[in-house]
């Protein structure tokens, strides 16, 4: 996807994504950075999530002060929580192999020696696509069609 086009559609994906679940969002993931700082995750989706959060340094200021802040981006547009939100349903996509073409196409990526976070950056891309047009309008997930440019992906690059 283009670059311009990817930067709108985030855009768009955030606003939405704020309207829909920011608070218990922000919340949940506020919770999740506390009990990691303390070790005290159980759960492992918990302990992915956690992970991704200690991955984006650049991010770490909002997880702590979230219920102060009044912004949800970032100087350069990016809404930090959306963003590890989005990382954490392609990470519960690759951990669980379901969908297995996404656990294909990231292991065909790892496999080339594509950076891993890139792999996750380029399969939410494709997931924000479809999640954007299910929230827009107001329809369930279109999973055939997220799969298919799954698939058109790989065969791009084959």
């Amino acid at each position: 996807m283009e670059k311009d086009k990817r930067e709108e559609l985030m855009n768009r994906l955030s606003r939405a994504w704020d309207e829909i679940m920011s608070s218990s969002e922000k919340q949940r993931i506020r919770q999740i950075w506390q009990s990691s700082q303390k070790d005290t995750l159980t759960q492992d989706e918990d302990k992915r999530l956690a992970k991704i959060l200690r991955e984006h340094k650049e991010f770490h200021n909002y997880w702590e002060s979230s219920h102060t802040r009044q912004t949800t981006k970032t100087p350069e547009g990016v809404n930090p929580f959306l963003h590890v939100s989005l990382h954490l349903i392609i990470e519960n996509q690759i951990a669980r192999n379901n969908p297995s073409r996404v656990h294909r196409f990231y292991l065909r990526e790892i496999n080339k020696e594509v950076p891993r976070h890139q792999v996750i950056h380029r399969i939410a891309a494709i997931f924000s696509e479809i999640l954007f047009d299910s929230l827009k309008y107001r329809k369930p997930f279109n999973r055939e069609k997220y799969l298919q440019l799954l698939e058109e992906e790989i065969q791009r690059e084959s």
